[in-house]
Order: structure tokens, then sequence, then C-alpha cells
């Protein structure tokens, strides 16, 4: 417990004094814990989620429990894209049966970059 409490004492330390933060460190269960004290000293929770998937709304008990049960409002931010593509291959690795020491080639597409103005918009 002491050395959490050291590292999110490094971890404020580096941010700005324009949002108050503290960090707490508690055991129990994730979900449960969050929504006891979120219920008792925040205005809004913010957790980070996963992506939906048509086989289920909510990949993460944690993120359903707090949306379910949390008094104050919940906010659950997606990872971004680049995680869940390396979690698609880590998958898919699983599934062709490939060691951890098999290399993995993988090729990010980033969105398309258009400009707000070209000289055909005259």
């Amino acid at each position: 417990m002491r050395l959490l409490k050291n590292i999110l004492n490094d971890v404020f330390a580096a941010t700005h004094d324009t949002v108050p933060i503290s960090g707490l460190v508690i055991s129990g269960s994730a979900g449960r814990t969050l929504v006891q004290i979120a219920n008792r000293e925040t205005d809004l929770l913010v957790i980070g989620g996963r992506h939906h998937s048509k086989l289920s709304r909510w990949r993460s008990p944690v993120a359903h429990y707090c949306l379910t049960h949390a008094s104050c409002p919940v906010l659950t931010v997606p990872p971004p894209p680049l995680q869940l593509d390396l979690e698609a291959l880590t998958r898919k690795k699983r599934l062709l049966g490939a060691t951890a020491d098999d290399p993995l080639h993988t090729l990010h597409q980033l969105p398309l970059q258009r400009p707000a103005y070209t000289d055909t918009d005259q």
C-alpha cells in the first residue's frame, strides 16, 4: 500500500493546479468501492470503459456496476483506437496458436486528414 501511495503522490505532483486532485488507496471490490466513495464525495465519476460489442453492451463489469449503482453522474471514457487494435491482434494471435516470442507485425490506419480549405472551394 505504501508503494501505491508513493506512486500516486508522484503522479499528482506532476499535474497542474487548475483542477484539485487527491488520491485515495482503499482495498475492496473495485465497482462497489468506487460507487461508495463517489456517492459521498464527488459530483462526477469518470471511469475507463471498454468498447461495446454486439454480444455484450459492457464488457467491463466495473463500468457496468458503476453505471447502474452510482447516484452521481458517471462518465465512461472509451479506450483509444490503437489500444482496441492491439487487443484484437492479441486475441487473433492467441487463436492462431502463436506464442509470446513470435513476432507481431501490425499496421494501424490513421483517419484521413482533410484540409478545412482548399483552392477548389472558391
